[in-house]
């Protein structure tokens, strides 16, 4: 799935981020973000996977075949490597905890259509509606 997800990152882009208030920091902030998570999604994953195999156990694929281990079984390095994997995974889940909040936050406190932009298409009319009421605020 992870590969599903960036291979839909690369062919369908995000539109450019909206100007805000805080400019470039925050634009910095929000990209560095999700880089971190596709990150902490890709070596959390990698993770699972060796802690699967150094365990000595085979890597079930969809439940139709399984991958053999290549490596001997070593408890010893498979709890390290837990022990890792659980922390990526926690720091996974408090970027996206971060990243929810943000775009609560820019709905209710900056009052913009960063949320509204990150629904499906269907959200569109949301997303014209707050521009409107943004230039509308915004005009002297």
């Amino acid at each position: 799935m992870v590969i599903v997800r960036l291979a839909w990152r690369i062919v369908n882009p995000p539109p450019p981020l909206e100007p805000t208030r805080f400019g470039r920091p925050l634009h910095i902030a929000a990209k560095l973000n999700h880089y971190a998570i596709y990150a902490l999604l890709v070596a959390a994953l990698v993770l699972g996977i060796i802690v699967q195999l150094k365990r000595g156990n085979a890597l079930p694929i969809f439940g139709v075949w399984n991958v053999v281990s290549p490596w001997p079984a070593d408890r010893a390095v498979a709890r390290t490597l837990l022990r890792a994997h659980e922390y990526l995974a926690n720091a996974l889940l408090i970027l996206a905890g971060v990243h929810a909040a943000a775009a609560i936050g820019h709905h209710y406190i900056l009052r913009d259509s960063t949320l509204a932009r990150m629904m499906p298409r269907a959200a569109a009319p949301a997303d014209r509606i707050a521009q409107a009421q943004r230039a509308q605020s915004f005009s002297p």
